[in-house]
């Protein structure tokens, strides 16, 4: 087996949820080790009780993430109510003038519509939640994009864009 080749490290730096490389030193044998540092807290590593918040705003995030899906579902499970009695309506040679009767169509559609959106939502924040206490971990953004089965440009872009929604604090 051959000894590894060193390779340049990818320091990685989050600064305000963005992430900025720059080369730096070439670790023996780890040729894709790299290092984590938290800018927007003067260059400096986060402490236990800092990634413990990263933890509690993960757990949040992921069980805002469930209701959403439980909200989702009971939408769904209520369009399919409708969409099976309007079928049937017109099985038995219904008319749609008379569509007001099987239900609320629209009504039941738009829950749906705005059930997706508040889902999209809140996966957008459980997984930008989860990039950011791995980061807080050390976890390289590489190991981190591989995490998601994106690029570690993709994966910027995704936080940065995440940077730009958040209200200013």
């Amino acid at each position: 087996m051959s000894t590894p080749v060193a390779q340049p490290v990818l320091r990685l730096r989050v600064e305000c949820g963005l992430f900025v490389g720059r080369k730096g030193n070439t670790v023996a044998g780890h040729p894709r080790v790299s290092t984590v540092q938290n800018v927007a807290e003067n260059d400096r590593p986060l402490t236990e009780a800092e990634t413990a918040a990263r933890q509690q705003q993960l757990i949040r995030a992921l069980q805002e993430f469930e209701q959403a899906g439980v909200q989702l579902r009971h939408d769904l499970r209520t369009l399919d109510t409708m969409l099976r009695r309007t079928r049937r309506h017109y099985e038995r040679g219904g008319h749609t003038g008379e569509l007001a009767r099987v239900g609320d169509v629209p009504g039941v559609r738009a829950g749906v519509t705005a059930a997706i959106a508040q889902f999209e939502q809140t996966r957008r924040e459980a997984r930008v939640a989860t990039v950011r206490l791995a980061i807080a971990e050390g976890r390289s953004i590489g190991a981190v994009a591989r995490m998601f089965g994106l690029s570690r440009q993709r994966l910027s872009r995704l936080m940065q864009q995440a940077a730009k929604d958040e209200p200013d604090a």
